[in-house]
């Protein structure tokens, strides 16, 4: 869109939007205006320059930059709801006062300025100086008098005529979004369910093209570039990850004795095993072949051995069963720890895989913990 036809839809919107921001002063209205101009200005600035073939954790953190660098706040939440429980919203990105809540809190629906902002179609401006809502909640009951917030403002995030979530900024100072910077949000949070709306549409079409058409798992590609973000978002919150590497056990004799379509039967069904045995949150691909690999996030290879092992049983206790034909199948499986093992990619992937081959090396159907060559 041309950056004139954005001025006139977000100028429609702003306008639209004047009294219940809450202007006083129809007087000011050309100052207000001309700065509400150049926010628009730099505003195109960042659609131009927005990519939509990031990832959904990139994204956030362009938008979380651009309201760095266009807003005051003490604390900005960027609020999604629950893509599967509607009354329930998910902070997706959180910057300044942390004390209270952070980033992926999850809120359910209750009485509270969040659910207001959820539930309506305009910006919701509150003065919490205002004793009336000292006994109610800003995202849940209580929090107004644990943490003493005096400006709170939220704009809530549609796509569709849809409410997805919502952008909240909050102040210690008293009376800090009644005129521009609540205008300014309000265009922005608009724009931003446009923009977000696009990049489902892309996403959609992404998705196809990052998963692999036998088994359904991650692609060797889109491995690449998930294990990639996953590194980036564990430095950015000094967190760990373990990969683990793991490649079925004797594979080839499949296929030489019942044909690449029960080998095709058998790769679906360890791909389902092994996804079933992590967390929604965990990643599971396929690396190439009959070899798979694991991105546990935010845990150690100590905390998650265990589960390794119960994958790695999963697997020798599943009935592989196709026209008359029965097998068992096992697999190994070596694990590396980000950072303890190393912070590149590369490094992980090579001592994964090196426990890996020590495990085939002892007949297979086990895991083993890999360590930095002396």
């Amino acid at each position: 869109m041309a950056f004139l036809g954005l001025a006139v839809f977000l100028f429609i919107q702003f306008y639209q939007q004047e009294k219940k921001i809450g202007s006083t002063n129809s007087g000011k209205g050309g100052d207000v205006s001309e700065e509400n101009f150049n926010f628009i200005k730099r505003l195109e600035t960042f659609q131009d320059d927005l990519d939509i073939s990031r990832s959904r954790e990139e994204l956030v953190e362009s938008i979380a930059d651009f309201c760095r660098e266009n807003f005051t706040f003490d604390k900005l939440t960027l609020i999604f709801l629950d893509a599967e429980k509607k009354d329930v919203a998910v902070a997706a990105e959180v910057m300044g006062y942390k004390d209270d809540f952070d980033t992926e809190t999850r809120f359910s629906r209750e009485e509270s300025l969040l659910w207001k902002v959820l539930d309506g179609e305009d910006s919701t401006h509150i003065d919490l100086t205002d004793a009336s809502f000292l006994d109610g909640g800003r995202f849940s009951k209580g929090d107004t008098q644990d943490h003493h917030f005096f400006s709170f403002i939220g704009a809530p995030i549609q796509t569709s005529g849809r409410t997805i979530g919502c952008l909240v900024l909050e102040s210690f100072s008293s009376g800090r979004y009644r005129r521009n910077e609540g205008r300014n949000l309000h265009i922005f949070s608009t724009r931003l369910g446009v923009l977000l709306d696009w990049w489902k549409k892309y996403d959609v079409v992404r998705e196809t093209a990052m998963r692999d058409g036998l088994t359904g798992l991650l692609n060797h590609r889109s491995f690449v570039e998930r294990f990639q973000q996953e590194l980036q978002r564990a430095n950015r919150y000094n967190e760990k990850l373990v990969l683990m590497m793991l490649d079925l056990d004797k594979f080839k004799r499949i296929n030489d004795t019942y044909g690449h379509l029960y080998g095709d039967y058998v790769l679906r069904g360890t791909s389902a095993v092994l996804k079933n045995g992590v967390r929604n949150i965990d990643i599971v691909a396929r690396y190439g072949g009959e070899e798979f690999a694991i991105v546990l996030v935010k845990t150690t290879k100590t905390k998650s051995f265990n589960s390794a092992k119960r994958i790695i049983q999963s697997l020798a206790d599943h009935q592989f069963e196709k026209e008359g034909q029965e097998v068992q199948m096992t697999i190994s499986a070596g694990m590396a720890e980000y950072p303890t093992d190393g912070e590149g990619m590369r490094d992980l992937i090579a001592i994964a895989d090196r426990a890996m081959y020590t495990v085939k090396g002892r007949g297979g159907n086990d895991v083993e913990v890999g360590e930095i060559p002396q």
